[in-house]
């Protein structure tokens, strides 16, 4: 075999092998909490705090809506029928602000004691104002508005409270269900499998 044929039976390789990338959109916790001892005033400021630290929506997005909102509330507040409106009113009043008008799923419960935290740049309802209108507030320079924040934690028990985190879950489906004291099961029905087919009947699945 001369040079010039070893040289034509060589061949080069080429690779057409792409490297995927997804389009999912990322799943996104925001917190916030309040001590405010009137229960609508804290479910307001609890809620406008962590809808202060989710991403704005897509631009032009029209019906944009949070897709879970999980509240813990101090059981010395006095008409927790209130949670639940207020939530959903907060988030509706707040929409040209934040971009969400509406939350699809709502679960929680009242509590002794809760943790909770929010965004450490919202402190305040002022500073969340400040922000969202392109004041100076508590924020970092180089924060573009959908950048992740620090989050002060937060521990109380026997005070009034509200914790409230907002999910922003696509392509997650979520059934929600209630319970009352009645319904949770106890005793020896709870234990091993059997307890756990006891809980999916309780609560439909």
């Amino acid at each position: 075999m001369s040079p010039d044929d070893s040289q034509d039976a060589t061949t080069t390789a080429t690779s057409t092998y792409e490297i995927p990338t997804s389009t999912a959109l990322p799943q996104v916790f925001a917190s916030g909490y309040s001590t405010n001892p009137n229960l609508s005033a804290a479910i307001e400021e609890a809620t406008l705090s962590a809808l202060s630290s989710l991403p704005r929506p897509v631009e032009g997005s029209s019906s944009a809506a949070v897709d879970l909102a999980v509240v813990s509330a101090s059981s010395l507040y006095d008409e927790p029928s209130k949670i639940v409106p207020s939530l959903l009113e907060s988030v509706a009043t707040s929409a040209e602000r934040f971009g969400y008008s509406a939350v699809r799923n709502v679960v929680g419960s009242t509590a002794g004691g809760v943790i909770g935290s929010r965004s450490a740049a919202a402190s305040s309802l002022s500073d969340i104002d400040k922000r969202k209108s392109g004041g100076s507030g508590n924020r970092r320079d180089d924060d573009d508005g959908n950048s992740p924040a620090e989050c002060t934690p937060f521990e109380a028990e026997a005070m009034p409270f509200v914790s409230i985190t907002l999910a922003l879950l696509p392509d997650v489906e979520i059934r929600p269900f209630h319970l009352t004291g009645d319904d949770v099961p106890d005793g020896l029905d709870v234990v091993g499998k059997k307890g756990r087919e006891v809980w999916m009947e309780t609560v439909g699945l």
